[in-house]
């Protein structure tokens, strides 16, 4: 049988595959000069402990879930989260920190990949070409344009709730779907049993992500219960399984003794201004190069419409619960805290923000097509050329790029990552927190640490207070089995004569 010959869109998968590649590999590279920060320390020090003992692996479970119990009990309550954040690499050696961002950009891109995959081969049987596009495109606009690009990549404690959950969230849906959709007996079981530790672990992750997981589990258990599928019974326990963990999450008493020293908003109020700062934030994101990738994308998600048995007859009702399901996001931040959550939550939102996009317009033009099935037909617009859909695409591409410099050209991610390595600015970095580390591991029940000085806007300080009993203080003491770390302040400068 002869081989299919190469069309535009295999060229454009392979292109834009390129590109996608071309382009992570400063950030990755950057991910080298990362170092623990914050609260990396203080919820690794258990299992650093362990380690300095010669713990084997039972030791290092046992660890982090001490870590789980203590949180739990006097913090928050997502024990999954939390059993994470003990295994930050660093606390294996300070040289394995880079695969912090090895495991949030290639997990964020693997896993939007697999969705798309599931979604577009496995379930509608489409061309591969369109699923690996599709989240090539989706990646480059979620790494490049991310609010904060320390907190989504280079900062484990961070990146690891939310960049990392939103990873498994996609990951989960994509075998929930797998496991509706699976003809075999073998599959439906295989499917069905990794279903069941990763329902417990998105129910303990960030609440953000478990809320939204525990609606669309729901959603997913009625749809389901309406169309009398043969697996209905068996999702809507997974829905039950994972709206009882989220609840014992959410009922911790370390939750309770955090919220004391936040301001709350009342649930009615926290809802209405979920909504309300879910459109401020879609009309930030929504730039010239996110027009430009909703246009380049619509072409295949109409085609892709029309292989789907759905029948699209609700459109306004689905972009509103979509809306709502989106905005749902914000609502455990504003609840608890009266505002939307830090740079590396605002991450979160912005992933989901394409997905959102992604889905509306594909049943826009399942819509479409029910209600003009021959517009393609009639304006000949299959017959379209490859050579023109490549001029296209090049003029989109032109655009796109014009607009990345109405975001500041330099502060897309890549580039951004590319200079802190070119201008030598990470490896200065790299040495001075390394001549920190020293310090640290020395003998001595006190260590006196400077700050780092050469940083930027993703290898950061590591605010250090003047207080040894301050946060950061306190933690990098219990980690290093010290009994206090004192700020070492720079001499002063002598004044002029």
């Amino acid at each position: 049988m002869p081989k299919r010959r190469s069309d535009s869109l295999t060229w454009l998968m392979w292109v834009f595959l390129a590109i996608f590649i071309l382009c992570i590999i400063p950030i990755l590279s950057a991910g080298h000069y990362a170092h623990p920060l914050y609260d990396d320390y203080r919820y690794s020090h258990r299992i650093h402990e362990a380690i300095m003992q010669n713990g084997g692996f039972a030791d290092l479970i046992r660890a982090a879930v001490k870590q789980v119990q203590w949180t739990y009990r006097n913090w928050q309550g997502t024990f999954s989260a939390i059993f994470l954040f003990a295994f930050q690499p660093g606390v294996f050696s300070q040289d394995l920190y880079f695969l912090t961002t090895w495991i949030m950009v290639l997990g964020l891109f693997l896993s939007t990949l697999f969705f798309c995959w599931t979604s577009i081969v496995t379930w509608l049987h489409a061309r591969k070409e369109y699923a690996v596009l599709l989240a090539v495109l989706i990646s480059l606009c979620t790494i490049q344009f991310v609010p904060d690009k320390q907190g989504a990549f280079f900062w484990f404690n961070g990146s690891c709730y939310y960049t990392l959950f939103y990873s498994f969230a996609l990951i989960y849906f994509s075998v929930l779907i797998r496991f509706v959709i699976a003809k075999k007996t073998a599959g439906v079981a295989g499917w069905f049993l990794l279903l069941l530790p990763m329902t417990a672990l998105m129910a303990g992750g960030n609440y953000s992500t478990g809320l939204f997981c525990c609606e669309m589990m729901a959603v997913a258990a009625v749809f389901l219960l309406f169309l009398k599928h043969p697996r209905k019974w068996a999702v809507l326990l997974l829905a039950a399984a994972m709206i009882y963990l989220f609840t014992i999450s959410t009922s911790a008493p370390g939750n309770s003794i955090r919220a004391a020293k936040t301001t709350s908003t009342g649930p009615i109020e926290a809802c209405i201004l979920s909504l309300y700062f879910s459109c401020i934030k879609m009309g930030q994101w929504t730039s010239i190069p996110q027009v430009v990738f909703l246009v380049a994308v619509t072409p295949m998600l109409y085609r892709l419409a029309n292989l789907c048995p759905w029948r699209f007859r609700f459109p306004l009702l689905v972009f509103f619960g979509t809306f709502c399901l989106f905005a749902s996001q914000l609502t455990p931040p504003i609840y608890a805290m009266s505002n939307i959550g830090a740079g590396r939550q605002v991450n979160l939102y912005y992933y989901s923000y394409y997905i959102f996009w992604v889905f509306n317009i594909f049943y826009a033009c399942g819509w479409f097509l029910g209600k003009y099935p021959t517009l393609i037909n009639d304006f000949q617009l299959a017959d379209l050329s490859g050579h023109f859909r490549m001029q296209t695409v090049l003029a989109l591409m032109i655009v796109f790029v014009l607009g990345s410099f109405s975001y500041g050209f330099w502060n897309m991610t890549t580039f951004k990552a590319l200079s802190a390595v070119e201008s030598g600015m990470a490896e200065q970095y790299d040495k001075e927190y390394d001549a920190i580390v020293e310090i640290l591991e020395s003998e001595g029940d006190v260590a006196e640490i400077p700050e780092v000085v050469t940083t930027n806007d993703f290898l950061k300080k590591l605010n250090l207070s003047q207080n040894p009993k301050a946060s950061v203080n306190s933690g990098l003491a219990e980690y290093y089995g010290k009994k206090e770390v004192h700020l070492l302040l720079p001499p002063e400068e002598e004044p002029e004569s």
